[in-house]
Parts: C-alpha cells; sequence; structure tokens
C-alpha cells in the first residue's frame, strides 16, 4: 500500500471511530452477545462455564466440549476458535449487523439442543 493511500485509509478509519456513536454501537452488540450467551447458559443448565471479554473479543469457556463444539459450528458455516482447549474465542467484526449476532446465538442454541 503507498504511503498516501495508507494515511488516508487511517484517516477513514479514525473519522469512522470518533462519528456516528461508532464505538457506543460496538459496545451495545457486545453487550448483546454477552447477553443471549447468559441467557443460553441459563437455558442449558450451565454448559457455559464463563463467558469474559472486552468489547467484540469474546471467550466463552464451555469445557472439554469446545473442540466438538467449534466443529459443529463449522459444519453449520460459523466460523470460531478455541483456544486452550476449552474456550470458544469469537472475534467478530466491528459492524456485524443484529440479525448476525441472532443468527449465531440461534445457532448456538440448536448446537446445544442437539447435545441434549
Amino acid at each position: 500500500m503507498e504511503p498516501p493511500l495508507a494515511a488516508a485509509a487511517g484517516i477513514a478509519l479514525v473519522t469512522k471511530l470518533v462519528e456516528d456513536d461508532f464505538l457506543e454501537e460496538v459496545n451495545r452488540k457486545s453487550r448483546r452477545i454477552v447477553s443471549g450467551l447468559e441467557e443460553l447458559n441459563v437455558e442449558f443448565l450451565g454448559v457455559i462455564r464463563e463467558i469474559r471479554g472486552f468489547g467484540m473479543m469474546i471467550g466463552v469457556d464451555v469445557g472439554e466440549a469446545a473442540p466438538q463444539l467449534q466443529e459443529a459450528f463449522l459444519k453449520r458455516h460459523c466460523l470460531v476458535n478455541t483456544t486452550s482447549g476449552t474456550v470458544l474465542r469469537l472475534i467478530p467484526a466491528l459492524n456485524i449487523g443484529d440479525e448476525e449476532i441472532q443468527q449465531f446465538l440461534d445457532t448456538f442454541k440448536e448446537i446445544l439442543k442437539e447435545r441434549e
């Protein structure tokens, strides 16, 4: 990338971050994901050991089931990463839509129902 193009891209990014309440919207979406995960944890009686994260970087500790859950997500064309063998790592795009968040939560619920 040429320096003027890189500079223009950087300026565009910073402009987007500070206007239109972009970061506030990112935090709202993060809270929506965590809230949905907490609801799933109540419904499926403690499958989720812990939910932790910062902004849109979210870790979901599901114990030894993590690799199997990751595979189930992949079969449904939903990409999640596994860390430490027990944690599903979610790093959605900052501009993820509410419909996509709901689709992820619905997919997770479907996977958990199949495991019962």
